[in-house]
């Protein structure tokens, strides 16, 4: 099995609009009533990263697919167990298309389906999706840049594509920060580099609704998808003590613990977490506190605690080994338990911090991985 997180957060954007009008005479002729405002999304001057604005970004991602991968949770040191792209199907419509392996050290790509958990606000509840988005040029942003406007079942968004050049730079340097949950990569990567031509690429994001995601597990070539549920007992070595509300998980300190199981965050009193990691290379343990409140459901927004860094250390420590990258953690009630999932904040030019790749990078990472991995089929 691997873990599927959501490769880009889903949101809202609304359009500005301005309205006005007047009165006429018989001698004045009637004013035209003023075009509505066209949404500005928000860019920087410069870009963190060495990452540089994409000119044409529809022409871009029309002619280059975009890749992600993913990995199998059970295996330790990091291996990886698929990839997926982005591709245009007819019109403006973009979907999501997945392969896999049947195990850790198999090498033939089968397509598979890999459906993500997301709160839909207009219909207040959780749905499944397909990550199927319709892609049309949008307007430009504050430094001149198009961008592209984003229709998904979470609504509209607006998408600036950014790039970076990872010809010559190691493998694992160019690993999203947080691959793997807290599983540790695997040594050998740190030899391996990339080829010429090589890219990455990130978008940066205007968020105008929040847009709420349930972390899960897929199972390879099957319909089984498991959440990541939040436990009760004292130990964190043995428990299927799950908490079934938010209150249940508060009266007894519930935790979390992540995928590498070297990290864990634990409720403690006041509105208060502890956030448990440890560091392999140092081998050393760091302790971290965050805060938390706790968000009643109303129209449009699902109950769940919200989870919030208190600096920039614990933030580094929760994007390293919780995933939390551009989002926020957060504990969802989900189907009478409480489960892990994220948050994304309503935000204007969010630089993204998750990465995907060129078929260059992607067949780089694939063929230079330990253990390695076919190229992609397409």
């Amino acid at each position: 099995m691997k873990n599927i997180f959501l490769f880009s957060s889903l949101a809202s954007a609304m359009l500005l609009s301005a309205c006005g009008g007047g009165s006429s005479d018989a001698s004045t002729p009637t004013p035209k009533p003023p075009k509505p405002a066209e949404y500005v999304p928000s860019q920087y001057k410069s870009l963190n990263d060495n990452f540089k604005y994409v000119q044409e970004p529809l022409t871009e991602i029309q002619r280059n697919q975009l890749y992600d991968i993913s990995y199998w949770v059970n295996e330790n040191p990091l291996v990886i167990s698929s990839y997926s792209y982005l591709y245009q199907t007819t019109n403006n419509l973009f979907k999501t298309k997945y392969y896999a392996t049947n195990g850790a050290f198999s090498n033939t790509w089968r397509e598979d389906t890999s459906p993500q958990l997301v709160f839909n606000i207009a219909q207040n509840k959780w749905v499944e999706t397909n990550n199927d988005l319709t892609m049309t040029q949008g307007p430009v942003g504050t430094e001149g840049i198009r961008s592209l406007h984003v229709q998904s079942d979470t609504g509209i968004k607006y998408f600036t594509l950014t790039e970076k050049d990872l010809s010559g730079l190691r493998i694992d340097q160019g690993v999203n920060q947080g691959f793997g949950n807290g599983i540790p990569l695997p040594d050998a990567i740190k030899t391996q580099y990339f080829s010429a031509g090589a890219k990455a690429y990130a978008w940066v994001q205007d968020i105008t609704q929040p847009v709420y995601g349930i972390r899960r597990t897929h199972y390879v070539f099957s319909q089984k998808e498991d959440v990541h549920p939040i436990y009760t007992c004292g130990s964190m070595n043995y428990c299927s003590s799950v908490a079934t509300s938010l209150e249940k998980a508060i009266e007894n300190k519930a935790w979390y613990q992540n995928t590498g199981k070297t990290g864990s965050i634990r409720l403690n009193d006041h509105q208060t977490a502890q956030v448990i990691v440890y560091d392999a290379e140092q081998k050393k343990t760091f302790n971290y506190t965050l805060n938390y409140n706790v968000v009643v459901a109303k129209q449009g927004v699902p109950k769940h605690i919200l989870f919030t860094a208190k600096d920039k250390v614990s933030s580094e420590a929760l994007k390293t080994y919780f995933s939390a990258g551009d989002d926020q953690l957060a504990w969802f009630e989900y189907d009478n338990q409480v489960v892990a999932g994220n948050y994304a904040l309503p935000v204007k030019g969010l630089q993204s911090t998750h990465y995907s790749y060129n078929k260059t990078a992607v067949n780089d990472i694939l063929t230079k991985w330990t253990p390695k991995k076919n190229p992609v089929l397409e």
